[in-house]
Order: structure tokens, then sequence, then C-alpha cells
């Protein structure tokens, strides 16, 4: 009998919100479906503030506005391609900011 141990790994990679609004429902409701995708734990951490990115409640919890930096932090087995994903998510504007009046 053989057993397959799969590595764990913690990966972090700073982010910036760039939408205007900040991390309203629409945001959130982006990056909590995009976070759900991966088998790792993922997490966001502003200040003292630690929420699952997998959680739209902990999500809005961090109050998140426009040019809030925060730390994108991913622990498990896909957790480089959820962080890498995720960090991209951030840097598209087109994408998490879609609505044109949330871009400026």
């Amino acid at each position: 009998m053989s057993t397959t141990t799969q590595l764990q790994q913690t990966v972090s990679r700073s982010v910036t919100v760039p939408c205007r609004q900040g991390v309203h429902l629409r945001v959130a409701s982006v990056i909590v479906t995009m976070a759900k995708q991966f088998h790792s734990a993922i997490h966001f951490v502003s200040g003292a503030e630690r929420v699952d990115a997998k959680s739209i409640l902990g999500v809005l919890r961090l109050g998140a506005v426009r040019d809030t930096p925060l730390v994108l932090t991913a622990n498990g087995p896909d957790a480089d391609r959820a962080v890498q994903v995720l960090g991209e998510l951030f840097e598209s504007r087109a994408v998490l900011c879609r609505d044109p009046w949330e871009l400026n």
C-alpha cells in the first residue's frame, strides 16, 4: 500500500484595491468566485484583520477602499496558482472593476 503526500506551501503577494468604489458586493463576488476554484486556503490580510477569501462576508468585512494595500496569502497544493490568478485579477482593472464608473 502506498500513500502520496501533497506538498503544502504558503505563498503571499501584495495587492492594491483598484476600483474607485473599493470592494463592494459585485467586486467581492468576483473575488470569492475566483478563490473558490482553488483547493488551497486563501486569505486577505489588512492590518490586523485576516479574512477568508472564499467568504463574501469576510471579504466585505475588510471595508477595503480604493488603493487599500492587502496581502493575499494561500496555503495548499495550488497556492502558487491561486496567488498568481487572484493577483492578476487585482491588476486587471477591466475585469475586477468592470463598470466604467469604477475605473476612474
